[in-house]
Formats: structure tokens, sequence, C-alpha cells
């Protein structure tokens, strides 16, 4: 297979990818390995080349973790949305999140620790829907107290979102989370056994 040298289409394909990641229930970036069925004409004919030339001259083999990064933390966006200092602060706070990773999931569990402390609640009732409330797990990811990242290696851990699922079938703010939680799963590749500590030390011991 000869090589495509076409400046702007590895960046292109990058964030089709992304894309179709997040907004297609049929696609998963880890399982297809990034690829997507675009070809380079029809890159070609698309009149916003010249923002993916400049994605791609500045990111290059970082453009992953820079669309990841950005669909994240603004949604579906067109990419001259990307370009400028919004799509690169996106990027560096993702970037900042996963070089602490652990030091971010145990403060959040500590955050969490702290409102059982203070309420006089039980572990379980983070997760129950009281009064038509939203569990308060997320409650406390909508307003920032903790980490989206975080929210999703506790579920990798203790399997609460499919329950969530269930009981917010009809609920718009959380149709709204959910895609995005489970689709962003499978690029938070942990070590289980070191959160699942982390977990215990936080509300067991």
């Amino acid at each position: 297979m000869i090589a495509v040298k076409e400046k702007g289409y590895k960046a292109y394909q990058t964030y089709l990818a992304i894309k179709n990641h997040f907004t297609r229930d049929s696609y998963d970036f880890i399982k297809y390995n990034g690829k997507v069925s675009a070809s380079v004409a029809s890159f070609k004919q698309r009149k916003d080349q010249y923002y993916f030339v400049k994605l791609e001259n500045k990111y290059n083999k970082r453009l992953t973790d820079f669309f990841l990064a950005n669909f994240i933390a603004r949604g579906d966006l067109w990419v001259g949305e990307l370009i400028g200092e919004e799509g690169d602060s996106a990027y560096t706070e993702w970037r900042k999140r996963m070089e602490s990773l652990q030091y971010m999931f145990w403060r959040d569990m500590s955050a969490l620790r702290n409102y059982m402390d203070i309420t006089d609640c039980e572990f379980d009732d983070l997760f129950a829907m009281k009064n038509g409330d939203h569990p308060v797990i997320f409650q406390m990811l909508m307003s920032d107290e903790i980490s989206l990242e975080s929210f999703v290696i506790l579920d990798k851990i203790i399997h609460f979102i499919r329950v969530f699922d269930k009981k917010m079938v009809d609920d718009p703010i959380w149709s709204m989370y959910t895609t995005k939680i489970k689709k962003y799963r499978s690029f938070l590749r942990i070590n289980k056994d070191d959160y699942r500590k982390m977990v215990k030390k936080a509300f067991v011991d």
C-alpha cells in the first residue's frame, strides 16, 4: 500500500474517527484502531483543509489525544472551532488530568467520603435517587466536585452506570452524559487493582 502524504489527511482521519466514536453507537475507535472510510479525494473537496493541516503540523502524534480531549470537554465541534486557545486549553487540561490520574482519583474519593461524613450517609446513598433528585455522585460530577475520569474509573470498579441508565432512562440531563461516559471508558486504561485499593482505603478502612 502506498503511504498517503497529503498534508492534513491524517488529522482529518483522526478527527472523523473520534467524532464517529462519540456520535455513532456502531463505531468504536479502539476496536477499529481509528480507521475510517474517508478517502483523500473527499478530503481534498473540503473547504476546511487548512484547519486540518494546521492541527497536524502542531499536534502530529498527539492528534488522537487532542481530539479526544476536546470532544470530552466541549462536545461535537466543527474542526474550525478546535483551532485556537479553547482547543489548546482543553487539551492541556486533559493532559494534566492524565498525568495525575491516581492523585485526582484519590482526591475525588476523599471528596465523596467527606460528603458522607458531613451528611452522615452510607456509601450506597451516593448512588440512590431520592425524592426524584439525581444521585449525589452524579450531582457532584455535574458541579465539577469530582472529575469525569474519576466517575468513569469508579464505574469500572463497581458498575453503577448501567443501573443509572435504567433508573434515569427518560432523564434528558443524564442522557446528555451517559453516552460520553460510556464512550470514554475504553480510552481510560487503568490497573483496576490500584484503584480498588484506593476505594477500599477511602470507604472501608
